[in-house]
């Protein structure tokens, strides 16, 4: 008997013959077909090598052509072909040859000279200066093309950038420019750029050095805003009385003890009775927006006071100039050079911030929703609290739409940056900055600029001058506005990045502060 494996063993050799029966299976055939695959690879490889060694050959040989023509152009300079001088050749002179050759071509000169007297009328003397008038004009450009060359290398020794270097600081005449930043970094932003020739404006006035007698701005330069639309007492009450109705319906009493109209929504202070939750009334805002017909309606907590605000939109809704929150006591009576004319609270009250305080600013938001307002609010307050020497800006515009207007304050530390590779140096620039700024702030033994600067007023005023007996110089804040910083993260993201989570880790106490701009506020742009 056989067992399982050997019966499958068997059944499957009598199917394989009985397949290559009924086939006309020949191994012989089948090797056949692999040989002559084998025979057609080889032929087309002879063929692909052989054209390819005749591709070479002719490469090579063009190389050769090309070499040759390298050499023969080296060899026929434009001198070579003027001189006169041999190269070491012997070159026969036969002074009887030349001499003849030389009658022949005077002979013909006199013969043509004749002919043309003959044929043409005699010529005054004018003709003839206009002759030695063209002579000297087909002549003239030869000359010309010798006298560029002095040009030229009279520029390149007026370079200010390529004649410095012992690392001494560039000081620059235009009013755009203002020492902040030293030679090392113009020089890389040069190279960076692909060393581009910067024009230098003609007859600018040079800045002042010194500006103790600077005089901060006016508010008279702002525009003065118009008559306020007060709201009438009677719309004012009539509108408490229905809230008032209103959530009594929804079983949450209470009543109306204070109402504080804004410029833009009006609080109703409510006042719940004992027993209701303040849950129940925050769930009935969107019911009182449908009962009293407006856009939308906010209610919390106000801090400080047992009421609970409803805040309802104007009807008209007011317009905040800016010149109302500068002229306010709060904005004047503020003592910190970096505040900020924010706007109004809603209750009608003038706000007024401290950037340094923040100690950074990130704004953001969709085209038309007001960064641009923002940013320009921002430097105007700074420019009407702090002098020149006080508080400096690097200015960041890509858009080179926003803060084109400040190009000429003498508030700038660089000119305004439309490059963004320029702006990834520039902050590059201030995170040196920043790390000598703590240097001299260790050295001196103070904890922050303010400490550093109310020092240095008391060293100058016991005259304890420097080593060369100057008087020591105050640090100036630094705000640094970039208006757009998605496009940068996109140009130069990781020098940027690394700049600026340095500068806002570490550069609030030496009075460097940022204020960045976006669109996207998303994690590709704010990491």
């Amino acid at each position: 008997m056989l067992s399982r494996i050997g019966a499958g063993i068997l059944l499957t050799a009598l199917l394989a013959t009985s397949v290559l029966l009924l086939t006309n299976f020949s191994f012989a055939a089948f090797f056949g077909t692999f040989s002559f695959a084998w025979e057609n690879f080889q032929t087309r490889f002879g063929e692909w090598f052989s054209g390819y060694r005749v591709w070479r050959e002719n490469r090579n040989r063009e190389a050769q052509a090309r070499l040759e023509k390298r050499r023969e152009a080296q060899n026929d300079k434009p001198i070579d072909k003027v001189s006169t001088v041999s190269k070491g050749e012997i070159v026969s002179f036969n002074p009887k040859e030349k001499i003849a050759s030389i009658g022949e071509k005077v002979s013909t000169i006199f013969k043509g000279w004749g002919n043309s007297l003959k044929q043409e009328p005699k010529q005054t003397s004018g003709d003839i200066k206009e002759q030695k008038t063209e002579t000297e004009k087909e002549t003239f450009p030869t000359i010309s093309i010798l006298e560029d060359t002095p040009k030229q290398t009279e520029i390149e020794r007026l370079d200010p950038v390529s004649d410095n270097k012992d690392g001494e600081e560039i000081t620059f005449t235009p009013i755009r420019e203002t020492d902040e930043l030293n030679d090392e970094t113009i020089e890389d932003l040069e190279e960076a750029d692909g060393a581009e020739e910067i024009e230098a404006p003609a007859a600018l006035p040079a800045k002042p050095q010194n500006f103790d007698e600077y005089i901060l701005p006016k508010s008279d330069f702002l525009n003065s805003p118009p008559p306020r639309v007060l709201i009438k007492e009677d719309e004012a009450r009539a509108l408490a009385k229905e809230l008032e109705e209103k959530t009594k319906e929804f079983n949450a009493t209470g009543r109306v003890v204070n109402i504080c109209p804004g410029p833009v929504v009006t609080t109703y202070e409510y006042k719940p009775d004992p027993g209701v939750k303040y849950s129940r009334i925050t769930g009935l805002a969107d019911d009182l927006c449908l009962a009293l017909k407006a856009e939308s309606i906010r209610i919390d907590r106000i801090p400080g006071k047992a009421f609970v605000g409803i805040e309802v939109p104007n009807r008209e809704r007011d317009t905040i100039f800016l010149r109302e929150v500068i002229e306010s006591k709060r904005f004047i009576e503020s003592k910190s050079l970096l505040t900020i004319a924010l706007g109004k609270t809603i209750d009608g009250l003038n706000y007024a911030a401290d950037l340094a305080k923040m100690p950074h600013l990130l704004i953001a938001g969709a085209t038309g929703a007001g960064k641009s307002v923002g940013v320009n609010t921002l430097v105007v307050s700074i420019l009407y609290k702090a002098k020149p020497d006080e508080v400096k800006f690097i200015m960041v515009d890509p858009k080179r739409l926003e803060l084109g207007l400040y190009a000429d304050i003498p508030h700038l530390a660089t000119p305004i940056i439309t490059d963004p590779k320029r702006a990834a140096i520039s902050l590059k620039w201030a995170v040196s900055e920043m790390e000598k700024r703590y240097k001299d702030l260790a050295g001196w033994g103070v904890r922050n600029i303010d400490g550093f600067n109310t020092e240095v007023e008391k060293r100058n005023a016991n005259e304890h001058f420097d080593d060369n007996g100057e008087m020591w110089k105050k640090l100036p804040y630094i705000v640094i506005i970039i208006d757009e910083l998605a496009d940068l993260m996109m140009v130069s993201g990781k020098e940027v990045e690394e700049s600026i989570t340095r500068l806002a880790q570490m550069a609030r106490a030496v009075g460097i502060h940022l204020v960045l701009a976006t669109q996207r506020p998303s994690v590709d742009v704010i990491t």
